[in-house]
């Protein structure tokens, strides 16, 4: 009858662990799955630059995503034209763009003008950046290029932690059942 009792632990820690797993496993995968769709629909437009403190004649990239499928986006310096940006068909561009030769030393806004990804609204967003005197002068923090992930990562390190602990339980219960 103990004999019987202890297989029943044993199977039911192993239970346990396969369960475990697949439960990682089944989150890893939908967090994977998910991400490219989080990214889009219903998410306000996003826009930052390869270096955020040029110097003036100095080339650089401007990129965003959420914009308008197929649409143009307009790139402002200081709201003076500079480039336009051809969206992708998943509302992605990249466009390099030069700094105005002429910019002064100091704090500037790129600005980006285009449709939400529902291409319905113009949306704009700001980029300050710190245009340098020269290679190699003083910098300024990066601009915010992607949407607000934490709550996705908060749940997916929650479930992490239930798998782990059904894992530890099911080992728990087979060296239990083993001795």
């Amino acid at each position: 009858m103990q004999d019987i009792e202890l297989e029943t632990d044993a199977r039911k820690g192993s239970r346990m662990k396969r369960f475990g797993i697949a439960l990682v496993l089944a989150t890893a995968l939908g967090m994977w799955a998910a991400a490219p769709a989080m990214a889009q629909y219903g998410e306000d437009p996003t826009a930052g630059v390869g270096d955020s403190n040029p110097s003036p004649g100095e080339t650089t990239t401007v990129f965003g995503a959420n914009w308008c499928p197929g649409s143009t986006v307009d790139i402002l310096f200081d709201g003076h034209k500079i480039g336009t940006g051809q969206v992708d068909s998943e509302g992605n561009f990249s466009e390099p763009v030069t700094i105005p030769a002429n910019a002064s030393p100091g704090h500037h806004t790129i600005t980006v003008v285009g449709l939400d990804f529902a291409c319905e609204n113009v949306r704009s967003v700001n980029i300050g950046i710190f245009v340098s005197g020269g290679a190699g002068a003083g910098g300024a923090g990066l601009a915010f290029t992607g949407a607000n992930i934490s709550v996705g990562a908060v749940i997916l390190a929650a479930l992490v932690i239930v798998g782990l602990a059904a894992i530890t339980a099911g080992r728990r219960r087979k060296a239990t059942a083993e001795k």
